[in-house]
């Protein structure tokens, strides 16, 4: 699986942050972004690991703008 994460649709709350830190981190225009994505894209995905998929879920969860997904 992978996380999916359409930039353009993040507000900046930062939660996806304070649940999953070891994925997203806020970027310097206050948006989230994901370790290891090509940040020229507006749609970004990296790989899950498998025993983190009800971890991102959370986070998926109380993403206000969901601009998150699982693929």
């Amino acid at each position: 699986m992978k996380i999916l994460l359409s930039k353009p649709a993040c507000i900046g709350c930062a939660s996806c942050v304070d649940i999953a830190p070891a994925y997203f981190f806020m970027d310097l225009e206050g948006k989230a972004s994901l370790y290891g994505e090509n940040v020229a894209k507006k749609l970004v995905a990296i790989d899950l690991f498998p025993q983190d998929e009800e971890l991102i879920q959370d986070v998926i969860d109380c993403c206000p703008s969901k601009c998150i997904e699982l693929r």
